[in-house]
């Protein structure tokens, strides 16, 4: 991985943040609206960081070795929902980068 982002403590972060996403679902019981298999939320364009992007690359190219036809399954899901979403996308299709909203 390249040197240029903050890799050391990544690992720490990840089990930080699911810590405490769990103990958020424990909180909420009944009140929580996700659960497996409803994604109605997760789905469509949003902001993602590089470590984000780093972390899907890597995961992918992990599939790819161990699971290839899964990895060109997700492969060709992705080149589906660019086709679909880019007539809409919020930002730069090139870049990939949302429009900052402005507040007013």
């Amino acid at each position: 991985m390249s040197g240029c982002f903050p890799w050391r403590g990544d690992h720490k972060l990840i089990q930080i943040v699911d810590s405490a996403l769990a103990d958020a679902t424990r909180r909420s019981g009944a009140w929580l609206a996700c659960r497996p298999g409803c994604t109605q939320c997760c789905i469509g364009a949003f902001a993602i960081n590089q470590l984000d992007a780093l972390r899907l690359r890597q995961g992918l190219e992990d599939l790819e070795k161990h699971a290839p036809e899964r990895a060109a399954r997700i492969r060709q899901r992705a080149r589906e929902s660019v086709a679909r979403l880019s007539p809409e996308f919020p930002g730069d299709l090139l870049s990939g980068l949302l429009h900052a909203r402005r507040r007013g």
